[in-house]
């Protein structure tokens, strides 16, 4: 596969993003690893699809672009993990350790078999959560959501839990 193949299909899904740096953002980082031509073409046409969907709200078209880096998660228990940080007050930070330790406590982080490997799991989702840009890691031994993802998070919880 060459690289060069994948730069218009990379434009067109940047172009997706209305110009919009925490959307650009966050589908970037989804798709920093993919080198296949079929991923990023599928990607485009999701954006795509999504964008019929958004009635011309810039606060929706955002949202509707950081869920395609919600959905690439591609592990129910991952995006478990994800929606519980939307339960923590809006502009605070987390304690990694401590959010790390409810999600082993709600069993969202699957038995290694010890509390360290649980830990060290625990570590490893938190790490694609941030690279994917849905958590900011602030310092200090803490993460932080933005705005508009818990505006996102919540939503999805709503369209899960609701009904």
């Amino acid at each position: 596969m060459n690289i060069a193949d994948l730069v218009p299909v990379a434009r067109s899904v940047a172009q997706h993003c209305a110009g919009l740096p925490l959307a650009i953002i966050a589908v970037a980082s989804s798709m920093k690893a993919e080198y296949s031509l079929p991923i990023w073409r599928n990607a485009f046409n999701e954006l795509n699809r999504n964008v019929q969907s958004v009635n011309g709200d810039v606060k929706d078209m955002v949202i509707q672009k950081l869920r395609f880096s919600y959905d690439r998660l591609n592990d129910p228990k991952i995006q478990e993990c994800f929606l519980i940080c939307a339960a923590y007050p809006e502009d605070s930070g987390i304690h990694k350790e401590h959010l790390i330790r409810n999600w082993i406590r709600g069993r969202l982080v699957d038995d290694m078999g010890d509390m360290q490997a649980n830990l060290d799991r625990g570590q490893a989702i938190l790490r694609k959560l941030v690279d994917n840009c849905l958590l900011e890691d602030v310092g200090n031994g803490t993460v932080k959501m933005h705005d508009l993802v818990r505006d996102m998070a919540l939503r999805i919880q709503h369209q899960l839990y609701s009904s």
